[in-house]
């Protein structure tokens, strides 16, 4: 996921590099940083929660047998 989207955003910074050679106004790159940011965020507190899950399950399931 992280290397998708490190390719996603080398695109996108190719794409508004042309855009602004042509002489098209484009707006700041904040918000797709934001979005690049959040994208590493949710996944890191995914991979996170989904670890807690299944060490509290496992850890569970040694006090039910």
């Amino acid at each position: 996921m992280i290397i998708r989207w490190s390719i996603a955003t080398l695109k996108f910074r190719e794409f508004q590099a042309s855009l602004v050679d042509q002489g098209e106004a484009f707006p700041s790159g904040l918000l797709i940083d934001s979005s690049g940011l959040f994208t590493i965020a949710i996944f890191v507190i995914g991979t996170s929660g989904t670890l807690y899950f299944v060490w509290h399950t496992y850890r569970n399931q040694g006090n039910d047998a």
